[in-house]
């Protein structure tokens, strides 16, 4: 992860937030306070709105859990597969080697001779 992930993920964090942040906020000053008071909206006697983008919201919420969650749940079973999956070969007996050319002191046929002297045994 370099620079750009970090910035592209702090821009979408300061989008969401303010977006999150902006709705409940406008909707408490949709309407001017003394009109409310005027003609006494908060009474119990009143019937109660039915908002619809917080029903919209809760639905989505738990669409995306529900999304999460069994992804979650597949990557697990895809990662158990593979670490029970064998390797294709017998690791037995097998010796990893690295060499570094920049490193050695030969260069041209004395090398490409140490080089075959090493793979040959």
């Amino acid at each position: 992860m370099d620079l750009r992930v970090f910035v592209f993920l702090a821009l979408m964090a300061g989008i969401a937030a303010v977006v999150i942040g902006l709705v409940p906020a406008l909707r408490a000053t949709s309407g001017s306070l003394s009109e409310q008071i005027k003609s006494g909206a908060h009474t119990t006697g009143r019937k109660r709105q039915t908002h619809v983008l917080p029903n919209i919201l809760l639905s989505l919420e738990v669409a995306l859990a529900l999304i999460l969650v069994v992804g979650a749940g597949l990557l697990t079973t895809s990662v158990v597969k593979l670490y029970r999956t064998g390797l294709g070969f017998d690791p037995s007996g097998v010796v990893m080697l690295s060499l570094e050319m920049g490193k050695q002191g030969l260069e041209g046929d004395p090398l490409v001779r140490c080089i075959k002297r090493i793979a040959m045994r």
